[in-house]
């Protein structure tokens, strides 16, 4: 998954991912049609910032590492209380390559506590525009 985020954050520094932010948007925004106009825009001028590209990678490179860490201790939290929270929408729209992985990363974060539990966040639809 790194070394898909570096290339994206690459292609997003060099301008190329720009033309196709609201394409990017639905993606990652399945509900997109249904926001106020101004949260669209807003959502599509954000997947187009290069720097929002760059946060994911690094989100994504300490993600890797705290996954090593954790995969070489498996249980290592004891009986320390976690939550895992995902968001209902990984579970609804078009199932990506990242949506279909995500659900078993989620549970494995869980047991590494005897107590651990994942528990998925159901959203609420946007409120009517008035």
């Amino acid at each position: 998954m790194t070394q898909r985020m570096r290339i994206v954050a690459a292609l997003s520094r060099w301008g190329v991912l720009k033309p196709l932010a609201p394409l990017l948007a639905r993606g990652v925004f399945p509900q997109i049609k249904q926001f106020p106009p101004d949260l669209q825009k807003a959502l599509v001028t954000m997947t187009a910032q290069p720097h929002n590209y760059a946060a994911a990678l690094r989100e994504a490179e300490a993600s890797d590492e705290s996954f090593r860490s954790a995969v070489s201790a498996p249980g290592s939290l004891g009986d320390l209380p976690l939550v895992v929270l995902s968001a209902g929408s990984w579970t609804t729209g078009k199932q990506t390559p990242m949506k279909r992985a995500m659900p078993a990363l989620r549970e494995e974060q869980a047991r590494l506590s005897t107590r651990g539990e994942h528990r998925i966040v159901i959203t609420s639809p946007p409120p009517p525009r008035c």
